[in-house]
């Protein structure tokens, strides 16, 4: 699907595939340099492209997984996913990540990304989309907000960022 951006540059939003992975993967270390929002330090992007070829396959052949990437020309600037599991009492359920480099935020990628994944939870038979979120990262959480995201709770000092601890905002979304 082809979005364009506030700043009138158009985007392809679409599920990854295998032959992205080298793509991924640079995207993966450039974003994490760029923000201490996400989970990892540059340096702990280890995966290897064949490791990484092997993650979009399962991906692409999962009931409770999906990974869309989303495309400016020839370079990937955002990536948005969600992981479930297959047993009975959690398969309902996904949670979901997002990442976008910074160039790209505040143009409406982000709405998009979240309206397109939401659209494929319910695609799936999900009836139920979570995520956590720093408690300080007020952009994402108005991008949540926006998106139907409610506040379900606060897990205390759930990430630790130069040796200090950041509470993470627990939200869901029930979905029709």
């Amino acid at each position: 699907m082809e979005y364009t951006l506030r700043n009138n540059q158009v985007v392809k939003i679409r599920e990854t595939e295998v032959k992205d992975a080298a793509l991924i993967l640079d995207f993966f270390v450039e974003v994490n340099k760029e923000t201490k929002y996400l989970s990892r330090e540059p340096h702990e992007v280890t995966m290897t492209l064949d490791d990484e070829m092997m993650y979009l396959d399962t991906i692409a052949n999962s009931e409770h997984d999906c990974m869309l990437v989303v495309f400016n020309e020839n370079s990937v600037i955002g990536t948005i996913g969600f992981h479930g599991s297959g047993l009975s009492r959690l398969k309902h359920k996904v949670t979901i990540g997002l990442s976008i480099l910074s160039e790209y935020q505040n143009l409406g990628l982000g709405s998009q990304m979240m309206d397109t994944i939401l659209e494929k939870a319910r695609q799936y038979g999900k009836t139920k989309v979570e995520l956590e979120v720093r408690i300080d990262n007020f952009n994402a959480i108005r991008l949540y907000e926006k998106a139907g995201f409610r506040n379900e709770g606060i897990r205390r000092n759930g990430f630790l960022v130069d040796g200090e601890y950041i509470d993470l905002l627990l939200m869901g979304i029930v979905l029709d």
